[in-house]
Order: structure tokens, then C-alpha cells, then sequence
């Protein structure tokens, strides 16, 4: 469960996935949060496709973070997924995005939302942690590089 600390945990980590658009990335998470959360696929993509065209997610440096409230979800999550390619995000700095984190909150949760969605920000935003999860292939890695990035920032 994600934690409301200062500590980043993706619930679930996609390394490696293969998209070509911002819509097949939506369509494929999509088909992948019903599963886990046991929601209409085509509800978590309407969701997901509406938020976009609210807000652009790409942040810059090659990252995305889309959020979205879900009816009915009992416990906030993060979904990270590591693209096998770029793809284009309409990011504000024009890159393309190879990394893309999906909050996921009760609809409910409003404070909390925004807590996590900053939190999520704020980890992405250091290089040293955009490098490391680069550099991780795998899943275990992509665990293990967010382990040491924390032991770093505690260290600090």
C-alpha cells in the first residue's frame, strides 16, 4: 500500500512495457488496473483519457505521472511502468517519456490525493533517481534502485 510518508512505493511495477502512444499505454494500464482492482476497463480508460486532455501528465525529463480518483477502489496505489521506448506525451518540455507513474485513489480521498500526486513529483524530480530507474532492467532492480534512493535521501 502506498504510504503517505515521504517514502515512494509502487504497488505494482511494469518494467519493460511496449507502447507506441499515449493511448495504447492508457488502453494496455487500463486492462491491467481492471484486473487488479476489479473495475470496468473502459471506465479506467475514460478516466485516464479525460484527465489527460484536462492536464498534460508529462512533467519533463522523460516522466509522466497521470492520476485519477476510482469509485469503489478501497486503498490508494501507484503503478510505475518503464517503457521499452519513448514515447511521445506532449511533455512541457517537448521530450519524450519513458517513464510513467498512474496514482490511483479511492474518489473519496481528496487531500491525501494531492499528497501522494506531490510526493510522487517530488521523487521524480531528482535526476539521481531518474537515472537509477533507467539504469534498472527488471523488476527486482527497479525495487532494489528504489530501496537505495531512499537509504540515500535518509543518509543526506
Amino acid at each position: 500500500m502506498t504510504s503517505t510518508a515521504e517514502e515512494m512505493y509502487f504497488d505494482t511495477i511494469l518494467p519493460d512495457f511496449k507502447a507506441t502512444s499515449t493511448k495504447q499505454l492508457y488502453q494496455m494500464l487500463s486492462k491491467h488496473v481492471s484486473n487488479l482492482i476489479g473495475t470496468s476497463e473502459k471506465f479506467v480508460f475514460d478516466v485516464l483519457m479525460e484527465n489527460e486532455a484536462l492536464h498534460n501528465s508529462g512533467i519533463g525529463n522523460g516522466v509522466a505521472i497521470a492520476d485519477a480518483k476510482i469509485p469503489r477502489l478501497t486503498r490508494p496505489m501507484i503503478i510505475f511502468t518503464k517503457l521499452a521506448n519513448a514515447i511521445n506525451f506532449n511533455a512541457i518540455d517537448g521530450e519524450p517519456v519513458d517513464m510513467v507513474a498512474i496514482i490511483l485513489s479511492p474518489e473519496h480521498e481528496g487531500s491525501m490525493h494531492l499528497q501522494r500526486l506531490a510526493m510522487t513529483t517530488r521523487f521524480f524530480s531528482d535526476e539521481e533517481a531518474r537515472n537509477a530507474l533507467r539504469k534498472a532492467k527488471d523488476y527486482d532492480s527497479i525495487r532494489l534502485a528504489v530501496q537505495d534512493i531512499h537509504a540515500r535521501k535518509k543518509a543526506a
